[in-house]
């Protein structure tokens, strides 16, 4: 089954994305460079290092689609807040036809010194509300997170 329209629109019904990369922050400029902010603006640097499209604004999220390395992923950033962007993640990875498992979500996190980085599959949401939002709509933890430190 081909991808959704969206991901059509986004260029990749013949090779769909095995990995759904997600940046979590909050709409509207106010929110542009807070700390709260940084999986979108990692997210967004990532591609850029990569080479992957610039994002292309849809209703749900914006999305870029191309390859890291030697997989192919849709970089997407929800135009939710953060606190209620599980559906719109969910809704992409159903698109996709991707298990949680194949889910990276990027997000800001205030127990980790800033500059460290922690890669870590399921787990506790640590109060992030984000995350929690991600894991009730995926229906569980089973998921990848790419904690970003800002305490």
């Amino acid at each position: 089954m081909p991808p959704s329209p969206l991901f059509r629109a986004a260029g990749c019904s013949d090779d769909p994305p095995r990995l759904l990369l997600v940046g979590l922050g909050n709409p509207g400029r106010q929110y542009e460079s807070t700390r709260h902010n940084v999986g979108r603006l990692a997210l967004e640097e990532i591609c850029v290092a990569a080479g992957i499209a610039p994002f292309e604004k849809h209703a749900t999220a914006d999305v870029a689609v191309g390859t890291l390395g030697s997989v192919r992923v849709a970089a997407v950033v929800p135009r939710s807040y953060m606190n209620v962007c599980g559906g719109a993640v969910s809704a992409l990875a159903r698109d996709l036809r991707l298990p949680a498992a194949s889910v990276l979500v990027l997000h800001d996190d205030l127990d980790l010194a800033p500059g460290k980085v922690k890669l870590k599959l399921g787990g506790s949401a640590g109060g992030h509300n984000g995350v929690k939002s991600c894991a009730a709509a995926l229906g569980g933890d089973g998921f990848w997170r790419l904690r970003l430190g800002i305490g």
